[in-house]
């Protein structure tokens, strides 16, 4: 994964995709790149992790969550809620949400993170892609299933 990561993250890149088969962990991992962006992107980091529909989306929040109750230090730093995670040390917020268009105007993330691409619309796409456009670096993550 440090390949994924680097090349993802690496300065310049707005958009990247990473294509890995099922049952090998993308919600896993794209819950712990949500987590690091809280601690250690930019001042009032906004991830939104955008999936099929909220109850997808709300499970990668769960694996968040049970990432921050597994660590002390992290549990301590964390405030966690029902539908989202803060971070007040720098005013950072992970928020899951459905692939609607609608929700997700008004945000300005830091990090979007697309779980499943293939089941994302051309119009959700392109909200994905236009809330991106305000930071001067954010990036968009499709993590997907490999096409067939």
């Amino acid at each position: 994964m440090p390949v994924v990561v680097s090349g993802s993250f690496a300065p310049g890149i707005r958009t990247a995709l990473v294509s890995i088969p099922r049952a090998n962990g993308k919600t896993m991992l794209a819950a712990a790149l949500g987590l690091a962006e809280m601690f250690v992107g930019p001042p009032s980091a906004e991830v939104l992790i955008v999936a099929s529909d909220q109850r997808q989306a709300n499970i990668t929040l769960k694996y968040a969550r049970r990432m921050i109750e597994l660590n002390p230090l992290l549990a301590e730093r964390m405030q966690v809620y029902a539908d989202r995670l803060y971070l007040p040390e720098n005013d950072a917020t992970l928020l899951p949400l459905p692939a609607e268009p609608g929700a997700l105007h008004g945000h300005d993330p830091s990090l979007l993170i697309v779980d499943e691409l293939h089941v994302v619309t051309e119009a959700v796409w392109e909200a994905v892609t236009s809330v991106t456009g305000k930071r001067t670096e954010s990036l968009t993550l499709a993590i997907s299933t490999p096409a067939s």
